[in-house]
């Protein structure tokens, strides 16, 4: 059996070439950052996933 892939996040400043820093969340794996959003696309994105889960737990039901 295979272990399934899992990620960690925490706030994380992004910081740009020019040294201008982003604050937002940062999703990590195996301690590589592979992707940040803003704060404004965080929550965006934290909606549509539980989004996704009700209705995939609806079509289950």
């Amino acid at each position: 059996m295979s272990r399934r892939p899992k990620v960690h996040i925490k706030p994380y400043d992004w910081k740009a070439s020019d040294g201008a820093a982003t604050p937002g969340i940062g999703i990590h794996h195996h301690g590589v950052t592979i992707a940040h959003y803003t704060i404004a696309e965080a929550i965006t994105l934290a909606d549509r996933l539980v989004d996704l889960a009700e209705q995939m737990e609806k079509e289950e039901s």
